[in-house]
């Protein structure tokens, strides 16, 4: 893509230069996307936004919230794959299947759908918002819910349940000034663990059928590629937890019960600690 979707905006008088030129401020200070600093600074529209995206990748746009998917269409995709996937079908022409994806990048998906589908897959574009609830209207999860529940997290934030609970394992992982995070599928359950002053500590065990929507969510924040199960992958996220800037950086492994994730965070906030901070006992910290 030789323009960025901001000069793309900005040719089409749809976003003022000096918007432009705050939102790329406000992105080499936080480390965000192009598109969500224009969204944050309500320079731009969401709708407008994606529109423009799926004009420069060349991809159909589709508004996800109007009209609805047939039973016989949402058949055809099982609901496992579309919600590890984060795919809606929307229309089946002949030979082909389009889908909705909120990514240009999880175009990567469509070789593995044509593989599993025996159709040819076309990707058209939505919007992050629209996508997400069409995500939960269609293929909505209880057992999700349920396990969001029993983390603590309220059920009046707006993110889906695993985008929630995997905010609510960074912020767990903080609250205990884990130094990594290491999620690890096992035989009926995934295993998160956290390392705190070197030590590997067990935290959370989820089932098993969670392991997908979680991987996946971990690497469509890293960026990795999500079809991809059989290699080594590394990413880099950056997740902002109670106005701390965390710096995470992921690696990827294939192993028996599936794909395991690494991941060390780094806090740009922190500067250095005191000695009442080391985590001495009462008597030794008079001691020494």
């Amino acid at each position: 893509m030789t323009q960025n979707v901001g000069d793309f905006l900005v040719s089409k008088g749809l976003l003022e230069e000096s918007a432009l030129k705050e939102a790329l401020t406000l992105q080499s200070q936080t480390g965000q996307l192009l598109e969500e600093c224009l969204v944050r600074l309500g320079a731009v529209d969401e709708m407008t936004l994606a529109r423009a995206r799926a004009k420069l990748e060349g991809m159909p746009f589709v508004d996800l919230d109007k009209g609805r998917v047939s039973s016989e269409i949402l058949d055809r995709v099982p609901a496992e794959i579309a919600r590890e996937q984060g795919i809606v079908p929307l229309k089946i022409q002949g030979d082909q299947i389009i889908v909705a994806i909120d990514d240009p990048f999880k175009r990567i998906v469509a070789d593995q759908l044509q593989f599993i589908l025996g159709l040819e897959v076309r990707c058209a574009l939505a919007t992050a918002s629209a996508h997400k609830r069409a995500v939960e209207r269609y293929y909505g999860s209880a057992a999700e819910e349920s396990v969001a529940t029993t983390m603590g997290v309220s059920d009046e934030d707006d993110d889906a349940p695993i985008i929630r609970l995997v905010t609510r394992m960074f912020q767990d992982a903080m609250a205990n000034r884990a130094s990594d995070i290491h999620i690890e599928p096992g035989k009926g359950l995934l295993r998160i663990r956290f390392r705190v002053d070197g030590m590997l500590r067990d935290v959370a065990e989820h089932p098993e059928h969670l392991t997908a929507p979680v991987i996946s969510r971990l690497k469509i924040m890293a960026r990795m590629d999500i079809a991809e199960k059989r290699k080594p992958q590394d990413g880099r996220i950056t997740v902002m937890i109670d106005g701390r800037e965390i710096d995470v950086r992921a690696s990827i492994l294939p192993s028996s019960y599936g794909e395991s994730i690494v991941m060390r965070l780094l806090d740009r906030s922190a500067s250095l600690i005191s000695l009442k901070e080391l985590g001495f006992s009462d008597d030794n910290f008079r001691w020494f």
